[in-house]
């Protein structure tokens, strides 16, 4: 009888020792899973810096904070992912975007007979006067409402967009600046000649602007933008060959009198004779040309103190000026040109030539 006592005392000491050891399981695992809970309530924790905003998205809907869907800076909470998705951006900084105008690959190799414009393959023109076929602009914008700008580039409902170092509504607003501004830059290009938007002669920026500005205010886009300006010209290939006319002349020349070196005596004299005249004729004609020049030039030199370019680039567009200057001269000559080793005279405008053989 004393052992079957015993013997109970003994079980009944192992199940308060299970039991025991069960509750105090239970009491490190609970004690765990709110070590876990708190540690992913913590992790909801995250601060927007300065020059910062951030926007809350819970159940894919935008989550406001004190009335406000923007938060600026300071520290706040809300429920980790997936629950929320937290987007946060730098405002008011300075974004450059470089928007190019008819950029096409050059495969005319300096013919004029290829040029687009010669061969009437191009319908359309940066500049009234079809001075210039290729520009750039360098476009500075800023996020300055982001609760308007996430909105219109961040798609509700979808919590993976943005994620990371992804972020894809900078390229979406990349994309509508560019299309936007293209074609508003086209549209005021078409109205103004080549020189008064290089010369800044016309408040040409300032137009832009306002109406770039005001399509993505109507858009409701959040984006301001700061500046717009000229980077790059580019003037057609047979107004750059026109400029280079002058110097082949003398090429031509100097050609036909070592060609005459080999004639006969009597046919030497009579060549000679030819050649003088024409030394004369071109004499006069590139005297006059070289005037004309000088007197454009001068003007050039007035439209030079008025530009207001950037300093780095001012040299690149005055070179289109004269370029276009030139080829105007050269148009009302009768300096004749040459190109891939024909004589080609020009009969109409620098922009669309008639060539034909010298007979």
């Amino acid at each position: 009888m004393p052992e079957e006592i015993k013997y109970q005392n003994i079980s009944s000491q192992g199940d308060i020792a299970v039991q025991g050891a069960l509750k105090l399981g239970l009491n490190v695992l609970k004690a765990m899973m709110l070590l876990l809970v708190g540690l992913w309530l913590f992790s909801g924790v995250y601060k927007v810096e300065k020059g910062e905003a951030a926007v809350t998205y819970y159940m894919g809907k935008i989550q406001p904070y004190k009335g406000q869907n923007v938060r600026y800076e300071g520290l706040y909470w809300g429920l980790p992912e997936p629950f929320t998705k937290k987007i946060i951006e730098k405002v008011n900084q300075a974004v450059n975007i470089e928007i190019d105008l008819f950029d096409v690959e050059d495969t005319t190799n300096g013919n004029i007979n290829e040029d687009p414009i010669v061969k009437h393959e191009r319908p359309f023109n940066v500049t009234k006067d079809m001075n210039l076929i290729h520009l750039s602009w360098n476009i500075t914008y800023k996020i300055k409402k982001f609760d308007l700008f996430i909105l219109n580039f961040y798609e509700e409902g979808d919590m993976n967009k943005g994620h990371g170092k992804d972020k894809p509504w900078r390229l979406h607003a990349l994309k509508l600046i560019d299309s936007v501004a293209r074609g508003i830059i086209v549209s005021e290009c078409s109205q103004y000649n080549a020189i008064d938007i290089l010369t800044s002669k016309v408040n040409f920026n300032q137009s832009v602007m306002e109406r770039l500005q005001l399509q993505l205010d109507n858009l409701k886009t959040g984006i301001e933008i700061i500046q717009l300006k000229l980077i790059k010209a580019k003037p057609p290939v047979s107004l750059e060959i026109s400029f280079k006319g002058v110097s082949q002349v003398r090429i031509k020349i100097n050609q036909t009198l070592t060609q005459s070196r080999t004639f006969s005596n009597k046919m030497i004299i009579q060549t000679e004779s030819i050649v003088n005249k024409i030394l004369v004729d071109e004499d006069n004609n590139i005297r006059e040309m070289r005037k004309n020049v000088e007197t454009e030039a001068l003007k050039l030199k007035e439209l030079l103190k008025s530009f207001k370019g950037d300093p780095k680039v001012r040299k690149n567009y005055m070179e289109q000026i004269y370029l276009k200057t030139i080829a105007n001269i050269l148009y009302n000559s009768k300096v004749e040109f040459i190109s891939n080793q024909k004589r080609l005279r020009y009969k109409t405008t620098i922009f669309s030539e008639d060539t034909k053989k010298d007979e």
